[in-house]
């Protein structure tokens, strides 16, 4: 028998109360969309770090979002997350709460959803990878005034 705490997964959600309420937001949003193949993204092979953050993500963002992307957009999205998180030396710094409620998210709002995070990683990992979280900031800043 093998279960999830013997696995060398690492999880996106520490704390296993925070962790249950998300899968239970996840399960009733799931029920909710039950026709169709909204969710067959969670069918894939996937580390529970990335199926946690496509929980956490479809569990919480507008319903309209579910229906109008695949799945895999969101994979990638989560992907590229995570990808700038590991390669830059302040992803480690920033807390599970703030990664998971402002950075793993695609949008704050109402913009349109895109493959911008993508092409900013490529865009700007080069110009960051090697300041500070501070530095990296105004760099950034630097570039959008270029």
């Amino acid at each position: 028998m093998l279960c999830a705490s013997c696995t060398n997964n690492k999880h996106l959600i520490s704390d296993e109360a925070e962790r249950a309420a998300v899968q239970q937001d996840f399960e009733a949003r799931r029920d909710t969309l039950a026709q169709g193949d909204l969710f067959q993204v969670f069918e894939q092979p996937m580390s529970d770090e990335q199926k946690e953050a496509m929980t956490f993500l479809y569990a919480y963002m507008p319903l309209a979002d579910i229906a109008d992307h695949p799945g895999e957009f969101y994979l990638e999205n989560v992907d590229y997350a995570f990808k700038a998180r590991e390669e830059m030396p302040w992803g480690k710094v920033v807390p599970e709460r703030e990664f998971r409620h402002f950075v793993l998210p695609i949008r704050v709002n109402n913009e349109n959803l895109d493959d911008s995070r993508k092409v900013f990683y490529e865009e700007l990992k080069d110009r960051v990878k090697n300041l500070s979280l501070y530095d990296a900031v105004l760099e950034v800043n630097h570039w959008c005034h270029e």
